[in-house]
């Protein structure tokens, strides 16, 4: 029973059935409101029968005690003035004087309609010896008071919506947080949880958004460590092998064997490299270095036919950066340019600039290009464009799988441009301030 009363209390279902009846209520002391100001100017036939009141007059002719008027009159919702030879008696202050009313229409030759400055309407019936002036007892002569009740209702009106509609966005704005956090999560930032902690329906739906990328998280890190404990395991008997291959008299077959082994060895290191990237301790040796230098190294090394162009470069501040794993990742872009560039046309362009706060590499070629259905997937582990080629084309195809993870442990990126039959432009951009070590 309590649960069921919490479940109740807590709902979001009930919070707009209260709201929808507090907006309700006001709208309705709101329509009251209006329905008085309407009544009191635009129907004056049916709020001041004229057949009534003349009865109540032609009464009040035959009753000398005021008393006894303001007794009957209590029975009735009017209020009412009586002028007799230079003297007044009133119920209440509200009625104006004669002389204050303005005619509006004349309804025989003793009744007449009038009005006061603020529009209120009154019938004044005059008999022998007195003259009598009704009106409504919630008319108000108060010109000024009159308006602002006018004003004040639209403006409630509003007030009023504008209040709902920002409660009920209240009530709604966990799902742009559940709509955030399903998109980091849906990004492979499992480790992000939605700052949700209330009790209602989107509280619950938060909890099991939490909860599935709690066990989304686990489910890959036990991956991740079944991979990383399989490639261990793998290194130790491939170097056992590629020692026996070695002692063989050299052949076809023992080349054959030495190339498979160096092939194995290369995609058991990728994996283990990019587990290690992937973790929440990036394996990264950053060191103070001069990027410009770095990437003329890299530039050199490759040999004249590779055809590889070398724009100057500016001054560029020293960077904190993991030497070995940059290097691997401008040789391997560079060497993917030369594979799938024409030895006879080729042209590949390496240049590098900086602006306020990113260092910019580009690559370019002129090769055969990528597709576009293509190049959201080539940075995708063992993906290939082309799912005819080998080892020897191809590779297996972990290397631009490495150089993002690279690119991103520097808190950096890489985009590709490409057309196909036009070559290819990959962007590689690291962050000029980046922290030295990262967690």
């Amino acid at each position: 029973m309590k649960s069921l009363i919490l479940r109740i209390w807590y709902s979001i279902t009930t919070r707009l059935v209260v709201l929808f009846l507090l907006i309700g209520g006001c709208g309705f002391i709101l329509f009251l409101t209006m329905f008085r100001v309407y009544v009191n100017t635009s129907a004056p036939d049916k709020l001041l029968p004229q057949p009534f009141l003349t009865y109540l007059s032609q009464t009040f002719d035959n009753i000398a005690s005021w008393s006894q008027i303001e007794s009957e009159m209590d029975k009735t919702v009017y209020a009412l003035k009586i002028e007799q030879d230079g003297q007044t008696w009133q119920t209440d202050e509200s009625i104006p004087s004669f002389k204050q009313l303005i005619l509006v229409q004349m309804k025989n030759d003793h009744t007449g309609l009038y009005r006061s400055g603020s529009n209120i309407r009154y019938l004044v019936i005059k008999t022998a010896t007195r003259r009598y002036i009704f009106g409504h007892r919630f008319g108000d002569s108060d010109d000024g008071g009159y308006r602002l009740v006018v004003l004040m209702i639209p403006l409630l009106a509003m007030l009023l919506l504008m209040l709902g509609y920002f409660i009920a966005g209240r009530f709604f704005i966990p799902i742009s947080w559940i709509r955030k956090g399903a998109m980091r999560i849906g990004e492979g930032d499992l480790s992000y949880r939605i700052p949700y902690r209330r009790k209602d329906e989107l509280g619950q739906l938060v909890d099991i958004v939490n909860q599935m990328a709690e066990d989304l998280e686990r489910i890959f890190d036990s991956k991740r460590q079944l991979l990383l404990a399989i490639s261990h395991e793998l290194r130790s008997p491939l170097t056992r092998m590629k020692l026996n291959v070695a002692l063989l008299d050299e052949s076809k077959v023992s080349l054959r064997l030495t190339d498979d082994i160096d092939d194995m060895r290369d995609i058991v290191e990728g994996l283990l490299d990019s587990e290690r990237l992937q973790g929440q301790h990036k394996a990264l040796d950053k060191v103070e270095v001069q990027p410009g230098e770095l990437i003329t190294e890299v530039a050199v090394e490759f040999p004249a036919d590779a055809k590889l162009t070398l724009k100057p470069l500016p001054r560029l501040e020293p960077m904190y950066l993991d030497v070995h794993k940059v290097k691997f990742l401008l040789r391997n872009i560079l060497n993917n340019a030369i594979k799938y560039t024409d030895n006879t046309t080729r042209q590949i362009q390496l240049q590098a600039w900086v602006d306020a706060e990113q260092l910019f590499i580009s690559i370019s070629d002129n090769g055969c290009g990528i597709a576009t259905e293509h190049q959201d997937h080539i940075f995708s582990p063992f993906y290939r464009a082309d799912k005819s080629r080998g080892r020897q084309t191809g590779g297996v195809g972990l290397g631009l799988y490495l150089c993002l993870l690279i690119a991103k442990a520097h808190s950096g990126d890489i985009q590709v441009q490409s057309e196909l039959g036009k070559g290819s432009q990959f962007m590689i951009t690291l962050p000029l301030i980046a922290p030295i070590y990262e967690d």
